[in-house]
């Protein structure tokens, strides 16, 4: 059984980009030159939904109608907790509402070293709530929809990605030919 890892602090960080950094075993927090915001965070998550397409086959003489699924690459969103930071014109809140629906580049680090994952997450931005409860920590969810499949870098220089578009419409091919 593999050693589980978990996000480490001090060390891990979060940054945004509105310009592509490149691949994720490349990406230095240096890169993210728009906003860097890891004080502000409190979880990062790359989220997938799986894939659920499928193909319609008609009925023929010979056979009944059927409904194949095909294989398709899952959705993602990278779901973020932070503490709003409204009362500073530079943090994550003023950020993302300036921001909202831009098309950015995300990094997370989970660690201080190389030896930790790290991805870029191609996203459009979202705004995160304002405001709450009086007299208590201000916290805000936010969703980022990523537009291209995470770039993942689980250990360093060994990055993972998902399959491409390519790939997929062969396997999906390959399940309508069965």
């Amino acid at each position: 059984m593999a050693t589980p890892w978990m996000i480490t602090r001090p060390g891990s960080q979060l940054g945004i980009s509105l310009t592509d950094p490149g691949p994720a075993e490349d990406a230095l927090i240096t890169t993210f030159v728009d906003g860097t915001f890891s004080c502000q965070i409190t979880s990062a998550t790359l989220t997938p939904t799986a894939g659920t397409d499928t193909v319609d086959l008609p009925g023929t003489f010979c056979d009944a109608a059927q409904s194949l699924p095909l294989p398709s690459l899952s959705t993602w969103t990278l779901d973020v907790s932070l503490v709003q930071d409204a009362n500073d014109p530079d943090g994550i809140s003023a950020y993302l509402l300036a921001h909202d629906s831009k098309e950015a580049w995300v990094y997370v680090s989970t660690g201080a070293s190389d030896g930790f994952p790290k991805w870029v997450a191609h996203v459009y931005l979202s705004a995160a709530a304002i405001g709450g409860a009086p007299a208590t920590p201000l916290l805000a969810d936010v969703s980022f929809r990523l537009i291209d499949p995470p770039d993942v870098a689980f250990t360093a220089g060994v990055a993972m990605s998902a399959p491409t578009a390519d790939e997929v419409a062969d396997s999906q091919a390959d399940v309508v030919a069965a």
